[in-house]
């Protein structure tokens, strides 16, 4: 397995050839006391793991780094540094590998260890099942009968998350430290972006996913295939159906219940509350006109059916449960106006501290003395 060394200061480089070259298995290629021409040089040593400083002027080791998974993704950083405690915290948790200065000699043992057994010359088979990145309700990423991918940290799923969500265009690093980490010391928020992003693309990479996370000028784009965002799909096949007829009725009511629940509600991000209204506010606009459709169609139980589903959405929205219950005098179902009533009255005087208008309760008082004529 070949490798290089990185390091501005000549003795520590000594030292870590000196230390490497005890270890069967590894073959150290060239050493550097300058990152930017170890990077210049890697399309002729083509290194199977890099030994790196972090402090180094210039270019220091993560910027260098970046660079070195530009070339090739597979390449095996560790780092070699006597970094603040924080980084070394960052560098366990998302699973890279560290060496503290001054060498610790089984400490590094057990590194080429890891090394030489996690190292693999080729990824998983390729499969032909769709990646699916599912991001209605919560965010996952779905392979045929594989397991769903497993995110290391939740600050991985939500990078992850927003490069998807502004994945036709560039995402610069300070915007991306502001959202993840915005009481952060700068230094310490860019180690902990930097590391967060390794981390994915192994992951990505060890579970065969075509996932490209690039650095692009001062920030980062994802490249992600042929992979299927689920509400990428749905809003497409929205804009893309058929008017409302018998023949397409079952095509609707599909469209409706691949809405699954909201963009990325379980994850609260505060980034994502525009795209999320946006396409709650398309599917509530479809699932009216669907439950209108029914109506006019005097399937009513249908129609019903459809505006609890906007209920579970839009607890609060009058119009949607007046609609439902107008739509129970229809049927004839006394029983089911008088508890929908009585359960909407409840909830908005105990969430909201009203009642419902003038008009609702009046429709309703004369319905129930009527119908009770």
């Amino acid at each position: 397995m070949k490798v290089i060394l990185i390091d501005d200061e000549p003795l520590a480089l000594r030292d870590l050839e000196r230390q490497i070259g005890k270890f069967d298995g590894l073959r150290i290629v060239a050493c550097y006391d300058d990152p930017a021409k170890a990077i210049a040089d890697l399309p002729l040593t083509r290194p199977n793991v890099v030994f790196i400083d972090i402090e180094m002027p210039n270019l220091n080791g993560l910027e260098a780094a970046e660079q070195i998974l530009q070339f090739d993704s597979a390449i095996e950083i560790i780092f070699v540094t006597a970094y603040e405690e924080y980084a070394v915290k960052a560098f366990e948790l998302n699973a890279l590998d560290y060496l503290l200065k001054p060498l610790n000699t089984a400490r590094l043992a057990r590194t080429v260890e890891r090394i030489l057994k996690e190292t693999r010359p080729s990824g998983p088979p390729l499969s032909s099942d769709p990646i699916i990145i599912r991001n209605f309700n919560q965010l996952t990423i779905e392979r045929g009968n594989a397991e769903p991918f497993h995110w290391r940290t939740a600050k991985a799923r939500e990078l992850f998350a927003y490069l998807v969500y502004r994945r036709q265009q560039p995402v610069r690093k300070d915007v991306l430290l502001e959202m993840l980490w915005p009481y952060m010391d700068t230094k310490k928020a860019f180690s902990l972006l930097y590391t967060t992003t390794y981390q994915l693309r192994k992951a990505f990479e060890s579970a065969g996913y075509p996932f490209l996370i690039k650095s692009s000028g001062d920030g980062y784009v994802i490249h992600l295939g042929n992979a299927v965002i689920e509400a990428e799909e749905w809003e497409n096949r929205l804009a893309a159906a058929p008017e409302l007829s018998d023949s397409t009725l079952s095509l609707h009511m599909n469209l409706l219940d691949m809405y699954r629940g909201d963009y990325l509600a379980e994850h609260d991000y505060p980034w994502a509350e525009i795209e999320k209204n946006r396409l709650r506010t398309l599917w509530y606009q479809h699932a009216l006109r669907l439950a209108q459709y029914l109506r006019n169609h005097r399937r009513l139980l249908d129609a019903a059916g459809v505006h609890l589903k906007i209920q579970k959405l839009y607890p609060f929205n009058e119009y949607n449960d007046w609609t439902l219950i107008q739509i129970y005098a229809e049927l004839g179902d006394r029983a089911a106006v008088e508890q929908h009533y009585r359960q909407f009255v409840a909830m908005l005087k105990e969430s909201l501290g009203t009642t419902p208008t003038g008009e609702m309760q009046k429709w309703y008082e004369q319905w129930i003395n009527r119908d009770a004529r």
